[in-house]
């Protein structure tokens, strides 16, 4: 893995033996670090990343179960993620409980982020009042999905959206 860099890069993060570590040194040092304490870093600095880009950038949220991982009953199993579509980096995740699901995480994950003048979009699961306050509380836009899940918000939005009924009135009044 290390011996595939790039030139330059291994010089860049630190690296200044003249054979980059090997993919079992990475390994090692992942496995040691503090998992919690990495995820903070790395998502202060996408926060960075992507309060430099324009505010027109649409945010995705959606949920992952991590494959294999309930296998080895690793804790996280499941995660909520924040993608920036057009740096195609997550910007924010956070576990979801194996007695839960998505809903109660994304709101503590949406308002850590930078949500003015984005558009963030998400699968039916997650088309819930709270989430949709969030985005607009932290001045972003949604794009919500309403399927069976919501039958009356899906009846409620055919209704809004169906042609009107027309109605023949005969010199002014009803028939």
């Amino acid at each position: 893995m290390g011996a595939q860099l790039r030139p330059g890069v291994a010089a860049r993060v630190g690296l200044h033996a003249s054979e980059p570590p090997c993919a079992a040194t990475f390994f090692l040092v992942f496995r040691a670090l503090d998992r919690d304490a990495f995820e903070q870093v790395l998502g202060r600095w996408a926060s960075a990343v992507l309060a430099d880009q324009a505010p027109t950038d649409a945010l995705a949220l959606d949920g992952k179960a991590l494959r294999g991982s309930r296998k080895q009953g690793a804790p996280g199993a499941h995660l909520l993620s924040v993608v920036s579509q057009s740096l195609g980096l997550t910007v924010a995740q956070a576990a979801v409980g194996d007695k839960t699901n998505e809903i109660p995480v994304a709101p503590a994950v949406l308002r850590g982020l930078v949500l003015k003048g984005r558009v963030v979009t998400m699968d039916a699961l997650l088309t819930q009042r709270e989430v949709a306050r969030t985005i607009v509380d932290g001045g972003g836009d949604y794009l919500l999905v309403a399927k069976g899940n919501q039958p009356q918000l899906e009846q409620d939005i055919a209704t809004v959206f169906s042609a009107p009924r027309r109605r023949q009135l005969r010199a002014g009044r009803d028939p």
